[in-house]
């Protein structure tokens, strides 16, 4: 009885923020609404000479008034470079172009209606969590890949496409630094860490690989409560979806589908045959220069394209297969059809992408996290509860500043040496960061890719807006954040290694 109780408070809080949220305006005019108090708010910090100092420089950071000369300059020849800068543009383009191509032609979902036949339906959510984590070893384009896949999953499979669809969301952005691999975000934020250590120790450094043991089992624990969370509330809570059209009805594959997908089978080991033999070289131009190395690499860095390229092969197979195609005049007539769904992006861009530069160009962001971890560092706080008030702070600012290495440029000059007093390890606070750094990214309002996540869902439900979005994911990013917390408490606990080069929880960086 007590346990229906507490459900039933809780889809009532879950209702109430989507009904908050649901007051909130147009996610246009929204962010109209940041552009103008930034503007105001940028004046009158400027006004009153607010500074920080820039903990590894020493150099001082004054807030810039965009309500001024140079603030006009910038804003005016900055416009068009702005948006055409904007870091998720070219990708949400690319990616929806490629992958609605092959959607056009039939081939992603008659693919999924044959993995269905394979998957046992009630894994589905489990299985979809753990693909959106394992899917930021694409970085970003996580967000575009999986996600609508995994709503096409679950509506082949007879099940509510958006639980499918905000069980790889929450797990791609929810659970972003977790992964069984080693990738550029790992390789990124260890060399900010590292540059931070300077100051207190020239011997000691983290690796890529410092927070690896500690990422693995975050992988499985994050899965577990993903897909829990998708089948006991989130698909209970969005009740029976009634599809629209026919092809969204689940049916069997015919004679030709099949060889369709046969074909494809033979192109993907084709295509990634080919791309494999590219790499594996050591002398191939695809790896670093340098190392040799994969990460970071061209590679890595051209990982996007080669996935656009490969959407684009298995769709021309399939589609001149099975008829969907049936010339080359198809060709564009499909790629127009794709592009519908960037469409309000591309609107959207416009605002969104004028306010983050903005921000960014005020240093509204930069004081913001240095003020932050200054108060942090003057709490007086023991090791344990320090680092809980450090998760929550980065999960309070990664609601305004979306950049990882951005906040961890600013953050570890100050924190770094901070936690070295109190024996901390390094690669400890940097997993610290990493937790409030992801666990809040599917309810940031300033997300890059909330509005590409608002297009999608609005195709399996109309009436969606961002309370909508905000109400299901809450749940998760709730979760992740205290299981992940609990998880750093188990390692201090038991003084666990967090990596293969045994960085522990407690170290003395003055005794190396």
């Amino acid at each position: 009885m007590q346990a229906v109780m507490s459900q039933g408070r809780l889809a009532r809080t879950l209702n109430w923020v989507e009904l908050a949220g649901s007051k909130l305006p147009h996610p246009f005019t929204l962010f109209f609404y940041l552009v103008l108090l930034t503007l105001g708010l940028s004046a009158l910090l400027s006004w009153l000479d607010v500074t920080s100092v820039h903990p590894l420089s020493g150099q001082e950071i004054r807030v810039r008034s965009l309500l001024s000369g140079e603030g006009l300059v910038w804003f005016l020849t900055s416009f068009i470079t702005n948006i055409t800068g904007f870091a998720p543009f070219g990708v949400v383009i690319v990616m929806a172009i490629g992958i609605g191509f092959a959607e056009q032609v039939g081939c992603i979902f008659a693919a999924l209606r044959l993995m269905i036949s394979r998957v046992p339906r009630a894994s589905l959510g489990y299985a979809m969590a753990f693909t959106g984590i394992m899917g930021n070893m694409a970085s970003d384009a996580a967000f575009i890949i999986v996600p609508p896949l995994a709503a096409l999953m679950f509506l082949a499979a007879g099940r509510h496409p958006l639980a499918g669809f905000i069980s790889a969301f929450t797990g791609a952005a929810g659970g972003f630094s977790a992964n069984l691999l080693i990738g550029g975000n790992d390789v990124l934020l260890a060399g900010i860490t590292n540059e931070a250590l300077q100051s207190v120790s020239a011997q000691l450094q983290v690796s890529p690989v410092s927070n690896w043991y500690f990422l693995i089992v975050s992988v499985f624990i994050l899965t577990l409560a993903g897909g829990l969370i998708t089948d006991r509330l989130i698909e209970p809570r969005l009740g029976r979806y009634q599809p629209t059209t026919e092809q969204e009805s689940l049916e069997q594959l015919t004679a030709q589908e099949h060889k369709g997908l046969r074909r494809v089978l033979y192109a993907s080991l084709l295509f990634w045959g080919l791309v494999t033999a590219l790499v594996l070289p050591d002398s191939s131009p695809l790896r670093h220069p340098d190392t040799g190395g994969l990460v970071p690499s061209p590679f890595m860095a051209g990982l996007v394209a080669l996935i656009f390229f490969y959407f684009i092969v298995i769709g021309l197979v399939y589609g001149f297969t099975v008829g969907t195609l049936r010339s080359e005049a198809d060709i564009p007539a499909k790629l127009n059809q794709a592009t519908k769904v960037v469409v309000p992006f591309i609107v959207l861009t416009l605002v969104i992408a004028q306010f983050i530069y903005m921000f960014n160009w005020t240093n509204l962001g930069a004081v913001l996290a240095i003020q932050g971890a200054g108060i942090l560092k003057q709490s007086g706080l023991s090791a344990f509860p320090l680092l809980v008030a450090l998760i929550l702070l980065v999960a309070f600012l990664n609601l305004f500043l979306g950049s990882a290495s951005a906040k961890w440029s600013l953050l570890a000059p100050v924190l770094i040496p901070m936690f070295a007093f109190l024996d901390i390890s390094p690669a400890v606070v940097q997993m610290a960061y990493r937790i409030g750094d992801s666990a809040t990214n599917p309810i940031s309002p300033l997300f890059p890719y909330l509005p590409i996540m608002l297009s999608f869902i609005t195709k399996y439900n109309k009436d969606a807006h961002v309370g909508t979005l905000f109400s299901l994911a809450l749940p998760y990013a709730v979760v992740f954040l205290l299981l992940w917390i609990a998880q750093l408490g188990l390692w201090m606990l038991l003084d666990l290694p967090l990596g293969p080069d045994a960085l522990s929880f407690y170290i003395s960086l003055f005794q190396q």
